[in-house]
């Protein structure tokens, strides 16, 4: 036996530390050989730690005077115990566990505020103690309890946790608190296992009487709040919540001798672990059991692919930079990559791709070594170097050190190689071969290039060197690589390297380091964020859906801003936790529980690490700036900080670590935190009631600095000062949000606005008038929105407060509201029930004197009859009065809304430079009001009335600047309206390539607005297109789509749909289908739309057609013809024309039809519609060449001329294919 010099106890004839005390027990490095300084703490060759106070700076004075003090003071049962250790600190006999770098850090730490805190929580207790503890001496029981602790505290500080307690024989340890670690959870079971294994095999060296001793851990993940929890007699560092009963719970119910975790751990490192799962463990004040999971072992070294996992998406730069490495690999050429970018942007997963579709294809197929560097050995020297050569040497993490030697044994024959590698490993015996202290390192620089020279050699094949994580690449791999890499000069290797772009770590110095020396072999992939589309892709790929629900999407991109991780565990969290499922009925669509996000633990305990980086003074004006919002204003920052002077040198730090970013310098400095992931983590530390104080502190400041424009910062304004808990001084706010938001068609922001401002006016004694304002607002926001239910509800909630209230005025404005539901274009439309209710209103205006409301109520006698084609008169002089009273009460808005509404009432009769004069005054009215969104809708309804007049000049021209207007505002409503309307107009001109690419973008847009009769309009409108190329499958599609959404929302526009689908039915010979759909008497309803006009007198001349009914269909034609021409809807006569043309030739009467169709060419031509007239041109040359007409050749040349035009403005090519195959333009081109 080899008795320690320090404190006498046994060790192995061969132990290079006293196990007891951790004394070097022979003059040389252990682990190099190279002879050990007199009392140093650390070799100087080759960095491995050769005292305790290696590990701590302070001077172990434990054994100078024996028995002075236990080894850790703790309270044991039969020993009298202290007081616990000071809050933030540890104690000093605690302190000499704890490594150097981890001290400086909890020091770092002393002092700092309470915080929430997602902390993964380790309770640890000796088992067997009681029945110990009686049969032994106290004394001598201490001692044992002792070194059982030294074995529990050291592993919790290795991987960098916090004990808290120390509680009678038993533990508790933080890991994520007062320091945070992306991965906390995967520490502490870590170190529990250790804990368990090292007890074991220590118990194994003591006498039988400590058979029975043993030691069990529980271990749960959660949030707590974090702190110094007692009173000024009593303080102690702990945590209080929920998570931590559950942590004590697992331990409790461990078996002894296991690690057992709860469910929410085992979530966050399922694939790191093997496990055997549980099932439910019984928890108090708990309605179910907790799932719990006894961890077995590590899964081991490999990658293991986590269960959600979606195709590469859109990494084409990145893929064709690792393609070029592997291609010139494959030639014998090494090279050296570095893929860098933030956290969870894809660099693992590109590994993983590289290794799995490139690594096969090289010849003779190459091999792969794989290491990630890892948080807790950023300190441990050659932790790297020692990962990445566990594969190839058939090695794993815990391998006994005689497997380890006999593996490198196997490895090298070379004695000095074996020596070095042992050492490394530090396995080393002492073998009397002494290297030398001074050239350890050139000497593993050597042995390292010889030992992977020899893999790359001959038919071993390339070798690829894949370095992950480099970020936490300790400095001595990082200085070994530095060198090792040269081996690209002339063996076929490739390193590639991943990490973040963190210029402090060693991995950015080697980068340096061979961009400098070289840069030839070297590259650089730098990786950023996924955008929308990208971003949408990767959602389906995850969903395992072709076409994710927009409102979905929207929610979980917005959250994840292109991070592809962050995407994967946000999506993972919502399906985990039930808040993402598949619907039960037959679509399966997937569905959202909620309309809001919480950051999952995972990616809060990533971000809070970051954060834990900072200096106080540094975290403390993150905190006060995620509370201000991701965006702020240096001057508001600065008013709220602690510190003002310091604040610039912290806002430079911030953006160093690249948590912020400036994005303006004038008038002042602006910031924006580079991910809204990032504020939210930020913002989730801070305790709930400072956070209610700096919410209203902000507010306050917010509010005096921008006093003299508080509409700018309402929806700001009204957030604080909810959130400081002060609703009343929220409400005027709010309100300002919310008009503000409505008039620039933000509709899903007013709405919020709205319902947040509610229940305030309802508490509010004197709050009438804001109820009034808010109902009415909201309604029409709803209404906007197409969720005409709920604006129903909305009226009808704000009815039965007004008769509980006796308030006439909300009654008044819940019938007006309630009326013009009934009134327009909704499910609910119903003239009767909509005159009743304004008959009741004009009562309730009159019994109040309201002149005001009786303009509104002539309003919705307008909408009520504008809809009925044989009610255009009285509405179109309701329209009239309204405007005359309008005019008279000098009623700015209303004003505008009812020119807007009459002028499309006179574009319904035809009389189009009446709605002329009337938009332009509208849109005189929406400029001086500022209101853009209501600017570019009277420019669109303008467009729809000049395109049917035959102006599609001057409607293309009102379009685009209404596509201009609301793409810079950014209303998606009017930009879904003017883009479809646009699309329209160039699909009659001919540019139909265009014209689908806008009725595209604008039935999605018209989707993602709720803009229901938006969706259905653009179906059609697509329909109408695709017919006149041929593609009638494609547009029976569209038509049925369009018809099944308007019967179920909008029947008033199920007659435009079944027009066009009976069209699309006969081109395809299903006449029978045809004639029992258009015989639905619902298709005939006299109050008909004058848009369904188009649809259903064509589908009345075709299916008279089909039918063998040649004169009806002529009949049918020519009264179209004549409605029309009363109305001045030239844009709609060419069709028309041709298809008299055609109906007259069925009937016979081929020189009228000749006429006919000069009329609709000439018309055409005039007003410039080039999608139709290569038809019409097309049957005028057949038809005069069956008249023997010499201007049959020119007529084919016309015509072919329009086709190649309608050619050339197509796109995509397979539209274009199916426009060129349809059998009247193969001819016309065949016989060109």
């Amino acid at each position: 036996m080899n008795n320690c010099p320090a404190c006498n106890a046994a060790n192995r004839d061969d132990a290079a530390f006293c196990h007891h005390c951790g004394r070097l027990l022979n003059d040389s490095c252990p682990r190099c050989r190279a002879a050990a300084v007199p009392g140093a703490n650390f070799c100087d060759t080759c960095g491995c730690p050769l005292s305790p106070a290696a590990w701590t700076g302070f001077r172990d004075t434990r054994y100078e005077i024996r028995d002075t003090s236990p080894s850790i003071a703790v309270p044991v049962r039969g020993v009298s115990a202290p007081e616990p250790h000071p809050p933030f600190g540890q104690s000093p006999a605690l302190d000499r566990f704890i490594p150097r770098e981890l001290l400086d850090k909890l020091s770092a730490t002393r002092g700092a505020a309470a915080e929430r805190r997602v902390v993964t929580m380790l309770f640890c207790d000796i088992q067997g103690s009681t029945a110990l503890a009686e049969q032994h001496d106290p004394e001598e029981w201490t001692e044992i309890v002792n070194a059982a602790f030294e074995r529990m505290v050291r592993p919790v500080y290795k991987y960098e946790g916090t004990v808290a307690r120390l509680m009678g024989d038993g533990l508790l340890a933080f890991f994520g608190a007062p320091i945070a670690h992306e991965d906390d959870p995967r520490r502490a079971v870590l170190a529990g296992l250790t804990i368990v294994d090292g007890l074991r095999a220590w118990r194994d060296t003591l006498p039988p009487a400590f058979a029975g001793l043993d030691v069990r851990v529980g271990i749960n993940t959660g949030l707590v709040v974090v702190g110094a929890v007692g009173s000024d007699l009593r303080l102690e560092y702990s945590a209080i919540g929920d998570a931590i009963n559950l942590a004590a719970r697992m331990e409790q119910t461990a078996a002894p001798g296991t690690v057992q975790i709860a469910e929410e751990t085992w979530r966050l490192v399922a694939d790191q672990f093997e496990v055997e799962p549980l099932g439910g463990i019984t928890v108090k004040g708990k309605a179910q059991p907790v799932a719990a999971y006894r961890v077995l072992r590590r899964a081991g070294d490999a990658r293991r692919p986590t269960a959600m996992r979606a195709s590469l998406v859109n990494r084409r730069m990145e893929w064709d930079a690792l393609e070029r490495a592997f291609d010139a690999l494959n030639d014998g050429r090494g090279g050296v990559v570095f893929l860098t970018g933030d956290a969870g942007l894809g660099k693992t997963r590109l590994f993983d791709e590289a290794a799995a579709r490139l690594l096969p294809r090289l010849d003779p197929p190459g091999r792969l070594c794989d290491a990630s560097a890892v948080s807790y050995e950023t300190s441990q020297p050659y932790g790297l170097l020692v990962r990445l050569l566990r594969r190839p040497l058939g090695l794993v993490s815990g391998d006994p050190p005689a497997r380890v030697r006999e593996r490198i044994a196997a490895a090298t024959s070379d004695g000095e190689d074996r020596a070095l590698l042992e050492s490394l490993f530090g396995v080393a015996v002492d073998s009397g071969h002494e290297l030398a202290g001074e050239s350890f390192a050139a000497q593993l620089d050597a042995c390292m290039e010889r030992f992977w020279r020899a893999r790359a050699a001959g038919d071993a094949g390339p070798l690829v060197l894949a370095l992950d994580d480099l970020q936490w690449l300790d400095a001595s791999s990082a200085e070994r690589l530095g060198r090792l890499v040269h081996l690209t000069e002339d063996a076929p290797v490739l390193f590639l390297c991943a990490m973040r772009r963190d210029r402090r770590s060693p991995a950015w110095g080697l980068k340096e380091t061979v961009a400098r020396e070289l840069p030839h072999r070297q590259s650089e992939v730098a990786l950023h964020p996924l955008n929308d589309g990208e971003s949408r892709t990767l959602l389906a790929g995850l969903l395992d859906t072709t076409d994710p629900p927009d409102a979905l999407a929207m929610l979980i991109l917005d959250k994840a801003e292109g991070n592809p991780l962050f995407l994967e565990e946000v999506v993972r969290h919502l399906i985990e936790r039930g808040e993402l499922r598949r619907a039960a009925n037959e679509s399966g669509d997937w569905v959202a529980a909620s309309t809001t996000i919480t950051l999952p633990d995972s990616l809060q305990s990533l971000l809070t690490a970051r954060i834990d980086r900072l200096d106080e003074a540094a975290r403390r004006v993150l905190q006060v700036a995620a509370v201000i919002g991701r965006h702020f204003r240096r001057s508001t920052l600065a008013a709220l900080v602690d510190n003002p002077d310091k604040l610039d040198a912290c806002l430079l730090e911030l953006q160093r670590l690249e948590l912020i970013r400036e994005i303006g310098r004038l008038p002042e400095p602006d910031y924006l935190f580079n991910h809204s992931l990032t504020q939210e983590a930020v913002y989730n530390t801070i305790l709930l009631r400072q956070r209610r104080a700096l919410h209203l502190r902000v507010a306050e400041v917010i509010e005096a600095q921008r006093a003299d424009n508080p509409a700018a910062v309402a929806a700001p304004l009204a957030h604080h000062f909810i959130e400081g808990d002060a609703p009343r001084r929220a409400l005027p706010y709010l309100l300002l949000a919310g008009a503000s938001a409505l008039r620039m068609h933000a509709v899903t922001e007013a709405i919020t606005a709205y319902d947040r401002a509610l229940p305030v006016a309802r508490d509010m004694p004197d709050g009438a008038a804001d109820l009034l304002t808010i109902y009415t607002s909201r309604g029409r926001a709803l209404e906007l929105l197409s969720r005409f239910a709920e604006a129903k509800e909305n009226y009808e909630e704000l009815e039965t407060l007004a008769v509980a209230r006796g308030d006439t005025r909300l009654e008044l404005e819940a019938v007006i509201g309630l009326g013009k539901l009934h009134a327009n274009v909704t499910p609910f439309y119903d003239p009767a029930r909509g005159r009743a209710l304004m008959e009741r209103a004009v009562g309730l205006a009159e019994s109040v004197g309201d002149r005001v409301a009786e303009a509104r109520i002539l309003w919705n006698l307008v909408n009520i009859d504008r809809f009925d084609i044989n009610s255009l008169d009285r509405a179109i002089a309701n329209g009239e009065r309204a405007v005359a009273l309008a005019r008279e009460l000098e009623l700015g808005e209303e004003l505008a809304y009812l020119l807007n509404d009459l002028g499309e009432l006179y574009g319904t009769v035809g009389r189009f430079e009446r709605a002329d004069v009337l938009l332009r005054e509208a849109r005189g009215h929406w400029t001086a009001l500022g209101n853009e969104a209501m600017l570019a809708d009277s420019l669109t309804s303008a467009a729809v009335w000049l395109h049917i007049a035959g102006d599609f000049a001057g409607a293309l021209a009102n379009a685009e600047e209404a596509y201009a207007i609301t793409t810079r505002i950014d209303n998606i409503w009017g930009k879904a309206y003017s883009r479809s309307v646009r699309g329209e107009i160039q699909s009659m001109t001919g540019e139909l390539g265009r014209a689908l690419e806008d009725l595209t973008a604008g039935h999605d847009d018209a989707q993602r607005a709720g803009f229901v009769a938006g969706v259905i309009l653009t179906d059609t409108f697509i329909a109408h297109l695709l017919l006149r190329l041929g593609d009638y499958a494609g547009a029976e599609a569209r038509a049925r789509t369009a018809l099944a959404l308007a019967r179920e929302q909008l029947p008033q526009f199920a007659g435009i749909c079944v027009g066009c689908l009976v069209w699309c039915l006969i081109q395809q010979g299903e006449t029978a289908a045809a004639e029992e759909l258009f015989n639905d008497p619902a298709t005939h309803e006299e109050t008909q739309q004058i848009f369904q006009f188009f649809d259903l007198s064509m589908a009345t001349i075709l299916l008279n057609l089909a039918g063998g009914r040649p004169d009806d269909a002529v009949a049918a034609a020519r009264q179209a013809i004549e409605q029309l021409t009363d109305m001045g809807g030239r844009g709609w006569l060419p069709d028309f024309h041709h298809a008299l043309a055609t109906a007259l030739i069925a009937a016979g009467q081929p020189d009228e039809a000749a006429a006919q169709l000069g009329t609709a060419i000439d018309m055409a031509r005039e007003t410039g519609i080039r999608a139709a007239l290569w038809h019409m041109l097309s049957d005028a040359t057949a038809l005069a060449a069956r008249r023997g007409d010499p201007a049959t050749g020119d007529l084919r040349a016309a015509a072919a001329a329009e086709i190649d035009y309608v050619a050339a403005n197509l796109y995509p090519d397979a539209l274009r294919a199916v426009f060129l195959a349809h059998p009247v333009v193969r001819r016309i081109r065949e016989h060109g």
